[in-house]
């Protein structure tokens, strides 16, 4: 079994429990002393690892050209060295990731410097240095710290909702809730009110960060009195009494 597979193998969720896929855009780019070979050898490999995690669900590039207008390789060119730039392209794909891997070096020594943009941080992008395999490859040394590893999650919610993680119960929140070790990726919160409401909330950990959710269970739905059986005999009665009256009331007189 290559290295390659069984990192993919190990980050594979149970059958039993279907994992939330995050959804990324990755883009490879090349310095011009890079061997072409190398940069699609660093794609395809980086690809399948992500996507063979079950944790990813990277767009096509058919998709990325749909909503940007260019080619993913012309992109770098759009954005270059612009921070904010990358940062509301991550907005514009409308995904949870945008994975920037620069390839550089021989064939013999390549490089990779990935840079990740978060949706919920798109400001505050991730950067990790990586060598790579000879001919190009995944970056397996960074993979683990940039997309698998833990990150923390804190929960603010009203004293008295009872919360689950992925369907385990973590009991009722006293206000709020902090875990320090999540996994990194998509997770599911569910929420039960004091009122007894339930309520579901998609999140998503970033590996070496603390994801902080607020949660405020939304106001108890009007309800509408529904009128009984009795309420329209008597909304008759009524039309039929005030006919009467009114027929036998004083008129008044109409100039003809």
């Amino acid at each position: 079994m290559s290295a390659l597979l069984a990192i993919a193998l190990a980050h594979t969720p149970a059958l039993a429990a279907p994992q939330l896929k995050v959804r990324a855009a990755l883009l490879v780019e090349g310095a011009p002393e890079t061997p072409r070979p190398v940069v699609a050898s660093t794609r395809t490999d980086t690809l399948a690892l992500l996507q063979g995690s079950g944790r990813y669900l990277v767009l096509d590039d058919v998709v990325v050209e749909a909503r940007t207008g260019l080619e993913p390789a012309a992109l770098a060119g759009r954005c270059g060295e612009d921070a904010a730039c990358w940062g509301a392209l991550t907005q514009e794909l409308a995904v949870d990731q945008l994975l920037v891997l620069e390839v550089a070096g021989s064939a013999e020594a390549p490089t990779g410097h990935l840079r990740v943009w978060d949706a919920a941080t798109p400001d505050a992008p991730r950067g990790y240095l990586s060598t790579l395999p000879r001919g190009g490859g995944a970056p397996i040394d960074i993979l683990e710290d940039a997309f698998f590893a833990d990150g923390g999650l804190l929960v603010n919610a009203p004293v008295g909702v009872r919360m689950s993680l992925d369907g385990e119960s973590l009991g009722e929140v006293g206000g709020a809730l902090s875990l320090p070790k999540v996994e990194g990726g998509k997770h599911t919160l569910g929420m039960e009110d004091p009122q007894g409401g339930q309520h579901l909330l998609v999140v998503q950990v970033v590996p070496g960060r603390t994801t902080q959710v607020d949660f405020q269970p939304p106001p108890p739905a009007l309800v509408r009195r529904r009128w009984g059986p009795w309420a329209g005999a008597g909304m008759v009665a009524f039309a039929v009494a005030w006919f009467v009256v009114a027929r036998d009331a004083p008129g008044t007189a109409q100039p003809v």
